[in-house]
């Protein structure tokens, strides 16, 4: 009687685990965006192809630039990080420097394939050099 019960168990958990696979192998990864508009988390000095209107964009961060107040020192301002994100197109190489904190940035906006798109850092983190970025359409 026993072995006819862990037969049946470890038959249950062999179907169980196939039907996860399939769940996980079917699931799009949520950060996975493979148009230019919406949020993209790049990965640093690594190239991430995009497509707008039928053409290619590449989106790599680089230069990453983070400051902080140490522990034991009280800071007037809290620190920045700065980071580079370059865009290449079939035409043209164009990189925009981003800021979060007490920094001053003088361009956001990049210009693809004639279309003007804003650019805007949302995360930087330095542990896993990645970074978080939002393009949307600039108002003409």
């Amino acid at each position: 009687m026993a072995i006819k019960t862990t037969k049946n168990l470890l038959l249950g958990l062999i179907v169980l685990l196939t039907i996860l696979l399939f769940i996980q192998a079917c699931k799009k990864n949520e950060n996975e965006n493979s148009g230019l508009l919406g949020t993209h988390i790049l990965k640093k000095d690594v190239v991430k192809n995009v497509t707008e209107n039928n053409q290619n964009v590449g989106l790599t961060a680089t230069d990453f630039d983070i400051t902080s107040c140490p522990p034991e020192i009280t800071c007037i301002s809290g620190g920045y990080s700065r980071v580079k994100i370059k865009f290449k197109d079939e035409t043209s190489e164009q990189t925009l420097t981003l800021c979060l904190g007490t920094c001053t940035v003088f361009g956001n906006v990049v210009t693809l394939y004639g279309i003007k798109y804003k650019v805007k850092l949302e995360e930087v983190v330095l542990a896993t050099s990645k970074v978080r970025i939002l393009i949307t359409k600039a108002d003409s």
